[in-house]
């Protein structure tokens, strides 16, 4: 049965009111990011603002959490976390990891979330001699033996275009966390060699 042409017909926004809402409803969203931002940096007794050390990695910060709230996933940065390896330890700029309640999850079934470690080589803040150079480059060498996958930014290159860098790696991080998430959930409760199976 054919419809009749009223039938056919769909009504949409005129353009200039399609533009208004879209604007609206961006504006709203970064009003929140504004003020949920500026509380993490501000604030006296929150990790970021305790941990952040320069003012490179509080911008890759900011920028972060940008790209996590429009991609409404759960990636965050960890600040200055101390890695131990053997008798070597490290502190990283930043580590991402996601829910802890996952982490644990995926803990509990022998499958650990993915290690990934951000560093930012700014020369403008982190002044480089070349004994700081070579001890970076064999701290970066033990990292990736231990299943570490190490992201470099300078400074130059990160303040030109910041979403250039990061979302990029957002996405890489996010391609593997998908696939963690599904290792785990398919996994048995204790380990891939267990018997009972998450449902």
């Amino acid at each position: 049965m054919s419809r009749s042409p009223k039938e056919n017909t769909v009504t949409r926004l005129l353009p200039a009111e399609r533009e208004k809402h879209v604007k609206e409803a961006a504006q709203w969203i970064a009003t929140g990011f504004y003020a949920d931002v500026l509380t993490e940096l501000e604030a006296d007794d929150t990790e970021i603002a305790e941990k952040i050390e320069s003012p490179l990695e509080e911008i890759f910060w900011i920028w972060w959490e940008a790209v996590n709230q429009i991609s409404n996933m759960q990636l965050h940065l960890v600040p200055q976390e101390k890695v131990i390896l053997g008798s070597e330890a490290f502190r990283l700029d930043f580590v991402i990891q996601t829910d802890p309640d996952e982490m644990w999850e995926g803990h509990q079934r022998k499958i650990e979330f993915p290690k990934f470690a951000v560093e930012l080589d700014g020369h403008e803040w982190h002044e480089r001699t070349p004994e700081q150079v070579a001890r970076r480059d064999r701290r970066d060498r033990l990292l990736q033996q231990h299943g570490w996958k190490v992201f470099h930014f300078s400074g130059r290159e990160f303040l030109t275009l910041p979403v250039s860098h990061v979302a990029p790696l957002y996405a890489e991080v996010a391609q593997a966390y998908g696939a963690w998430r599904k290792k785990w959930h398919d996994a048995p409760a204790g380990g891939l060699d267990g018997q009972k199976t998450l449902r």
